[in-house]
């Protein structure tokens, strides 16, 4: 069997044309490209004209040591990452020190063994080879990625138009359907009435889902207007239990820690849309006969609401990806979802400086919380 050659481009350093020979010799057996030069001005050159796979640097040499053109090889950015490897007779352990510290990546004492050096100059070579095959793969990966972020912006651009588009038919649709309601009232047929009512319900829940996407793209280019004003947290959590209405019918819902009235500077009506999704979120989770706990405390820089739920829980692989958008935590559960609610929550909370997030344990339930600064900057 004939044994295999390496293949590289070395360019070979050193001003004693007997040192090249040797050097020479040896590299061409293993069918290495070999360009000797012998001094580092003409190194430099030659690497800039035609860049090597790797060097092999003397160091005590005439004008230009190896520790100096190491250096300006290192300086240069289209050569600073060619493997040096310096051979030299210079046996001290501070010459050593020095030549890694110029940016050599081996050092090769003369005299050396063959073996030695074939072995060592295949493993930079390979390690160099890598080293470029990781760069390529890292371009293409970064290019992907631009891809990527600019089909986002297309997607999301086309998403808002189409949304945007959308919201005026609908609330035509709405205004339809109230009128007709309003004109037929108790005189309809009963499944007539239900259908009605259901086609109502429906166009609402759809015209909530446009304006909540519109919302979101408007918080995520943060360009949604906050309307700060002093807020009581007492005020905005009641209001979002009494926007559920029917909802909560068959569980426990209470609230402590509204006593002292806690009043923040917020936008309002923001964080009582945060609350009616959290909420409604816990309720839609929780089964029936399960309870619903809201929590209100504070520090002295912040307020933090805490929604705790008797439901399922949540598997500790979902959570981080719980409030991306259109994101279910459950995607096998009975309850729909949109997966645009706790997006909504994350983007208004941080709109506001504030933090959110769950603990949960599997068939322990969950504890949503957010924190709010005392006042917003």
């Amino acid at each position: 069997m004939m044994e295999s050659k390496d293949t590289g481009d070395i360019l070979v350093v050193d001003d004693r044309p007997a040192n090249l020979k040797v050097l020479m010799g040896l590299l061409t057996e293993r069918n290495y490209t070999v360009r000797p030069v012998t001094s580092g001005a003409l190194a430099l050159r030659a690497a800039k004209g035609r860049p090597p796979d790797l060097i092999l640097l003397d160091i005590n040499m005439p004008a230009m040591n190896g520790y100096e053109v190491c250096r300006r090889l290192k300086e240069t950015p289209e050569l600073k990452d060619i493997p040096v490897l310096f051979v030299s007779a210079l046996a001290e352990p501070l010459d050593k020190v020095e030549a890694f510290s110029a940016g050599g990546v081996d050092y090769i004492t003369k005299p050396f063994e063959t073996e030695e050096v074939q072995a060592r100059i295949a493993t930079h070579l390979r390690l160099r080879r890598c080293q470029l095959q990781l760069e390529e793969q890292n371009r293409t990966l970064q290019q992907s990625n631009e891809r990527l972020r600019e089909l986002e912006v297309l997607r999301d651009n086309l998403t808002n138009m189409i949304v945007h588009d959308m919201r005026s038919p609908i609330t035509v649709i709405l205004g339809c359907l109230q009128f007709l309601n309003d004109d037929l009232g108790v005189t309809a047929p009963p499944d007539s009435q239900e259908d009605i009512q259901r086609a109502l319900a429906s166009t609402r829940r759809l015209l909530h889902m446009i304006d909540t996407l519109l919302d979101i793209s408007r918080l995520e280019a943060r360009s949604l207007p906050l309307n700060l004003k002093p807020c009581r947290l007492r005020d905005t959590i009641s209001g979002a239990i009494e926007d559920l209405g029917a909802l909560t019918r068959g569980r426990t819902l209470d609230v402590s820690g509204t006593d002292d009235a806690i009043e923040i500077t917020c936008d309002g009506e923001l964080i009582r849309r945060v609350l009616d999704n959290l909420i409604h979120n816990a309720l839609k989770f929780t089964p029936e006969e399960g309870s619903i706990h809201v929590a209100v405390s504070r520090t002295h820089e912040a307020v933090r609401v805490e929604v705790h739920d008797t439901g399922p829980g949540i598997p500790p692989e979902y959570r981080i990806k719980i409030f991306d958008k259109f994101w279910q935590a459950t995607p096998k559960s009975k309850a729909h979802s949109s997966g645009l609610g706790l997006a909504f929550c994350r983007l208004a909370v941080e709109a506001h400086n504030g933090r959110i997030g769950v603990d949960s344990e599997v068939g322990q339930g969950s504890t949503f919380w957010f924190e709010l600064p005392m006042a917003i900057s």
